[in-house]
């Protein structure tokens, strides 16, 4: 649920937010009842860009500038398709106006990261993929400066921990 609200949130009050993290979840718009929803988890057939970007932009009279947005998905992710996860992205490289091609790809603590950046170089997208990860949040608790969080119910040792990267995206960890 926390997935679907920050989508929620992002694209009905664009001009609130400057960032958000979107962790597990679907693009916007795709689900309008529980069984839509319980469907878009279970496949992710790919959209058109620009169809999956007007869902966003009728979502309210905002035409941009349009909050960053940072995405995380475990490859393993069984309980939400990883699809989801590059739809998402599409959905927002649209409203941003940018290509779908990654302007950067790197492994960050051996998982991988994609990047998109506007004309003023500023990060306004990025993508993780948690290698041979499930359904949850990633944790970064051993060899790392930075542990945050504890193992639970969907909190799960990736050794990445989500909470600082978005922290940094959001840049508040100077």
């Amino acid at each position: 649920a926390g997935g679907a609200m920050t989508m929620a949130m992002l694209a009905s009050y664009p001009e609130v937010f400057a960032a958000g993290a979107v962790i597990a979840g679907l693009p916007f718009g795709i689900a309008g009842n529980v069984r839509e929803a319980l469907n878009g988890m279970m496949a992710s057939p790919p959209r058109p860009a620009r169809e999956l970007g007007d869902l966003v932009r009728n979502a309210s009279q905002h035409r941009g500038p349009w909050p960053k947005l940072s995405v995380w998905h475990g490859s393993e992710d069984r309980t939400v398709h990883p699809g989801n996860a590059d739809e998402i992205v599409k959905q927002w490289l649209d409203l941003h106006g940018l290509p779908e091609a990654p302007m950067s790809e790197a492994d960050v603590d051996g998982h991988p990261r994609q990047v998109w950046w506007n004309v003023e170089g500023q990060t306004v997208v990025e993508s993780y993929t948690i290698s041979g990860m499930a359904h949850g949040t990633p944790l970064g608790l051993a060899d790392s400066d930075e542990r945050y969080g504890a193992e639970g119910a969907f909190l799960i040792e990736a050794g990445i921990s989500s909470s600082y990267h978005i922290a940094k995206f959001f840049g508040l960890t100077r």
